[in-house]
Order: C-alpha cells, then sequence, then structure tokens
C-alpha cells in the first residue's frame, strides 16, 4: 500500500472491506443451513422396498428416503409431450400475455405474465413390489425433474378486440393497449422416470399410506438423482459456502487491516509531530529563561562581562526534567539540586547520579 493515499482510496478500500465481510457473512450462514440441511436429508430412514412401509405403519410418521418409478393414477391428468411418443403428468401450467401498448401513438409489444398455476396431480410411485405409494402435494418439492409438455399460443380473437377498442374510445382510464394473444406453457413428470425421494411416510384419516412434505420443516427432495449423489451434493454445496465464506472473508480482512495500518502510519507521524512541536516549545522556554538569566545577571554585575557565568551555570538552574520551571528541589543523598517541584513527585532517584532518596524542596529568603 502507498504511504500517501488519498481519503478517496482509503474509504474505497474500506467499503470494499466491510462489503467483502458482510458477503462472508452471508456465505457462512448459508453455510450453516446448508449443513443443517444436508444432516436431515442424511439422517432420514432409506428404504430398500416400498413394501416394507406396511411393516412400519405402527411408527409413522417417519422421514424416510424411498425410490420408485413414476406411474399414474387415473385420476391424474395425462398429457402427451409434442414431437414425442412419451406421456407425463401435469403439474404446472404459465400463462403469458402479449399486449401491444400505445405510448405517444407508437405501438409497442410487450409480455405480461398473468397467471401461474401449480396443479394437484394424484400420482404415485411404483417399484414393482406390489405396493404402490401416493404423492402428495409434489409441485412443492425441490429438484423436481420437470419437462416441458406443450407450447401453444392462441390469439386474440376480433370481437375481444373491438370490445377493449371501444373502451378505450369511451374515456375509460385505462392506457391505451391491444391485446395480441395469449401463450401457454405447460410442464409435467415423465412416466416411468426413476425418481428418488425425501419426505414423510404418514398416514392418511382413509388408511393410506402417502409420502407427504415433511411437517416439522425437513426437506422435501423428488429427484432423478441417486439419493447417495443427493446426500453428497448437499455435502459439496455446504463446503463450497465455507470456502467462499474463508476466501472473501480473507480479502475482507486484509482490505480492512490495510487501512488499519495506513491509520496507525497517520497516528504516529501525528504523534511525531507533536513530539517535535513539543520540543520546540521546550527549547523557546529554554532560550528565554537563558535571556531572562543573564540579564539579572548583567544587571547584578553592573554591566560588565560576567566571567564563569556561561550557559552551562545558566542551565543548572533550570529543571533538567521540564527544562521550564527554576530548580528548586533538592536530594539529601548526594546534594543535586536539579529539578523542581512538579517533576520531583515523580521521581525516586536523582536524574544525574542516580542515587536513591526522594528530593525536598529548598526555600530561599
Amino acid at each position: 500500500m502507498s504511504a500517501d493515499m488519498t481519503s478517496g482510496e482509503g474509504l474505497l478500500l474500506t467499503g470494499l472491506g466491510l462489503m467483502c465481510s458482510a458477503i462472508a457473512e452471508m456465505q457462512y450462514t448459508l453455510h450453516k443451513d446448508l449443513c443443517r440441511y444436508h444432516r436431515q436429508v442424511a439422517s432420514a430412514k432409506p428404504i430398500n422396498s416400498l413394501s416394507d412401509l406396511v411393516d412400519l405403519r405402527p411408527q409413522l410418521p417417519l422421514y424416510v428416503a424411498v425410490k420408485g418409478k413414476a406411474s399414474l393414477k387415473k385420476t391424474a391428468k395425462l398429457v402427451k409431450i409434442e414431437s414425442s411418443t412419451e406421456e407425463a403428468v401435469l403439474l404446472q401450467t404459465e400463462a403469458t400475455q402479449h399486449v401491444r401498448r400505445q405510448y405517444w401513438r407508437l405501438w409497442t409489444f410487450g409480455a405480461e405474465k398473468s397467471q401461474y398455476n401449480t396443479i394437484t396431480t394424484d400420482w404415485k410411485l411404483d417399484d414393482d413390489s406390489g405396493f404402490c405409494l401416493p404423492v402428495i402435494d409434489a409441485q412443492q418439492a425441490d429438484m423436481l425433474p420437470l419437462v416441458d409438455t406443450g407450447l401453444h399460443f392462441i390469439p386474440e380473437t376480433k370481437l375481444n378486440t373491438l370490445f377493449r377498442t371501444v373502451m378505450n374510445l369511451g374515456g375509460a382510464t385505462a392506457p391505451q393497449y391491444e391485446l395480441v394473444g395469449t401463450q401457454k406453457e405447460s410442464k409435467g413428470l415423465l412416466l416411468g422416470t426413476q425418481l428418488h425421494a425425501f419426505g414423510e411416510a404418514a398416514t392418511e384419516r382413509d388408511g393410506r399410506v402417502v409420502l407427504r412434505r415433511p411437517r416439522n420443516d425437513k426437506p422435501f427432495i423428488i429427484s432423478d438423482m441417486p439419493g447417495k449423489e443427493i446426500i453428497a451434493h448437499e455435502k459439496f454445496m455446504a463446503q463450497l459456502c465455507k470456502a467462499n465464506a474463508w476466501l472473501v472473508g480473507s480479502v475482507g480482512l486484509l482490505l480492512l487491516g490495510s487501512q488499519v495500518v495506513q491509520l496507525g502510519r497517520v497516528i504516529w507521524r501525528a504523534k511525531l509531530n507533536w513530539q517535535g512541536h513539543q520540543r520546540w516549545r521546550a527549547q523557546q522556554r529554554r532560550r528565554a529563561l537563558h535571556r531572562r538569566t543573564q540579564g539579572t545577571a548583567s544587571h547584578g554585575s553592573g554591566g560588565g562581562p560576567h566571567d564563569g557565568s556561561g550557559e552551562g551555570e545558566v542551565l543548572a538552574g533550570v529543571c533538567v526534567i521540564c527544562l521550564h520551571d527554576v530548580s528548586d528541589c533538592v536530594f539529601p543523598a548526594c546534594g543535586h539540586m536539579c529539578t523542581c517541584l512538579g517533576c520531583s513527585h515523580t521521581l525516586s532517584r536523582c536524574p544525574i547520579c542516580r542515587s536513591r532518596g526522594h528530593a525536598i524542596m529548598v526555600y530561599r529568603t
């Protein structure tokens, strides 16, 4: 870092350091959440065969890890995928309106999302063990492998267009616009897909054993990835967030540390300047006392030259500690009278010969 860094650069680096620290804290919080998520997923009881849930009926509800193929119930909505022979269970639909708006007599095209629906569909997991596990509220599951089942564009009819035109001409407050058509997109789950699910196996009121979203906020996962890969993926994401937290936090700490060092240099320079100013003031007081003492000695000798009263004799009457006040305290052990009353309170030795003892004040009458 440059010693003459400007204040703007210092503020910028400080802001970057604080921002990196905040991001590191967010990453570490996310790491803790992912670790908790990973522990909950890893705590699921593995079920090798869906028929084993019949024997575990007295222990339900239970957080389990099951696997099986997606199969269809009679009441489910079945759709065929365009340009393919595969079939899927319809789970989501999305409708987007395409409109033309008029701004300053200019028509501009745009799209507005008007409707997004999740469809409650009855489907189940089947592993050829003779027992099928119905899945409830699968739309709320994480990592759900949905595929696009169809994309349709329905143009607007002329009657509706004429009706909206008449409403706009009638002084309505709505902006001038023209509906071009509605695009509908649907998503579903392919039949026969091998799925691995983490959820709560519970008994419904009608006695059925179903798989549903856990009531204790545990993860609800339905994925086409194997269960071990899901657990390993969650562990990897937790470790990745931890590494990001350490990396970004180290950068923020480095930036803030550099600013602390820069601030220390500024304080040290200010201290050196203050000490230099104090020494300059002491030197000025010393010269003033020397001039006063020399003037007094000259008047006492009749204005002639003062032999033997040089600078060394004049300095003998000044406190050797503060170099400001007159020395009026003597150390009895050695006889040196070299400090003033204020400085003598902090001394237990003579500052000249280092002999032990406290100074006492000398009164001149």
